[in-house]
């Protein structure tokens, strides 16, 4: 009976594994462009919240937003996710 139950999860998740599919985000992160008059920003979606505030201070602009210390913006986008300082 073990053996049968090993063999059932062994093979649900294969399919699993078959069936996700994903894009790497990993070497996009790049700010694509920054205008300053607008206070507006585009960036791939790789480049981390961190990364991008250091981008942005000798501009005397900040990302406001307060995820984790390893979250990127794609990441933040694709969960809903702002952090502590999120407005309700």
């Amino acid at each position: 009976m073990k053996d049968k139950i090993m063999l059932v999860l062994l093979e649900v998740s294969i399919k699993v594994w078959i069936s996700v599919a994903g894009i790497l985000y990993k070497d996009m992160l790049r700010v694509k462009a920054l205008h300053i008059r607008d206070m507006d920003v585009v960036v791939e979606p790789g480049i981390g919240w961190m990364e991008l505030n250091e981008y942005l201070e000798p501009y005397g602009l900040f990302f406001p937003l307060d995820p984790g210390p390893g979250a990127t913006i794609g990441g933040m986008c694709a969960t809903r996710c702002s952090g502590s300082l999120a407005m309700m």
